[in-house]
């Protein structure tokens, strides 16, 4: 919401205002939107209840991941190899390792290439990125997040930094980032 406050007096700011700016800030915000548009994602559940989580678990295929719903400083996330790596992590989060948790984000396992992909107008040239990938990137996954934002009522505003697992030259998005991460700033800054 500080850009919102910012813009409502008066100062110019680059950056996504309050609604928007929950792609980042909850997992299940973004993985409700891949649900209702379409998105390719990676299969999901989200649960507010640690008994259900675990009894869904059960009948889980492993390895799983596991993701604290709210902000956890990159730490949230959790890939777990069996039933009983699972479960310690749904109690962590559950149990407040990373604050308050109202919701849990279970989710498959996707095995390829991790990439970032920055929507500004300006990239620093990934080995995996080519014409085909970028137009499925841009047409599976950027605009219906940004349609998904404009039937919100609102305007996406800001970097918008998708973090995505390629494989078999199709992109999934794992999470999005409302802002540059540190590695990307290194690369991408000098070419600005």
């Amino acid at each position: 919401g500080i850009v919102d406050f910012l813009e409502n007096n008066g100062i110019k700011v680059f950056g996504p205002r309050k609604i928007p700016s929950q792609l980042e800030g909850s997992k299940t915000f973004t993985k409700n939107i891949c649900k209702k548009y379409n998105i390719p994602t990676a299969k999901f559940g989200i649960f507010e209840k640690k008994e259900n989580t675990i009894n869904f678990l059960k009948n889980s295929k492993f390895p799983i991941v596991i993701k604290a719903d709210g902000l956890a400083a990159g730490k949230g996330v959790y890939i777990s190899e069996n039933l009983s790596e699972a479960t310690e992590a749904v109690n962590e989060v559950f149990d407040g390792k990373f604050g308050i948790a109202k919701k849990i984000l279970v989710e498959e396992f996707l095995n390829g290439e991790e990439m970032s992909f920055f929507v500004i107008g300006a990239y620093s040239q990934s080995r995996l990125i080519s014409k085909t990938l970028e137009k499925k990137i841009i047409d599976k996954i950027i605009s219906p997040t940004l349609k998904a934002i404009g039937e919100m009522g609102e305007k996406y505003k800001g970097f918008l930094y998708a973090g995505l697992m390629i494989s078999d030259n199709e992109p999934f998005l794992i999470e999005y980032n409302v802002r540059m991460g540190d590695p990307e700033c290194q690369t991408i800054l000098p070419l600005l």
